[in-house]
């Protein structure tokens, strides 16, 4: 609680339970990746100085600046990525920021413009999930 202020939300993803990659994972399976007001994402930069006073996982960061093409991407991730991927990496998200026009002469505001994500080929949705496999429950992590 002491990084959220009224409204703001954390964005994460749980991998307790394998939806549609197994892990064998060496830290909770809390992974933040996103600090929201309403629908107003934060800038990493934000994001990073405010999740810092947490000890939450994160997505690694794989590049900053400018463009990085896909395959330079796919390489810096590896097969496996960096949370003990068992299975293929489901893929990568990019966070497209930059500096907008307020409507005042000359000023301009840092904004999170989009996210994209990239999932492989052949990546299929939920195939570990009891309900679309037929059988039983695969975890991650268990306390």
């Amino acid at each position: 609680m002491a990084v959220l202020r009224d409204g703001e939300r954390l964005v994460e993803e749980w991998l307790m339970q394998a939806h549609g990659t197994r892990y064998e994972l060496s830290h909770e399976p809390f992974v933040v990746f996103d600090l929201m007001v309403g629908d107003k994402r934060m800038t990493y930069d934000e994001f990073a100085e405010r999740i810092a006073v947490g000890e939450f996982v994160t997505p690694t960061l794989l590049h900053r600046g400018g463009p990085l093409s896909l395959d330079e991407t796919l390489k810096r991730l590896g097969e496996r990525g960096f949370h003990g991927s068992l299975d293929l990496v489901e893929g990568a998200v990019w966070r497209v920021e930059r500096d907008k026009p307020t409507g005042k002469k000359g000023e301009r505001r840092h904004i999170v413009d989009c996210l994209v994500k990239y999932v492989r080929p052949g990546k299929l949705d939920g195939m570990y999930l009891p309900e679309l496999s037929g059988q039983e429950s695969v975890w991650n992590w268990r306390p």
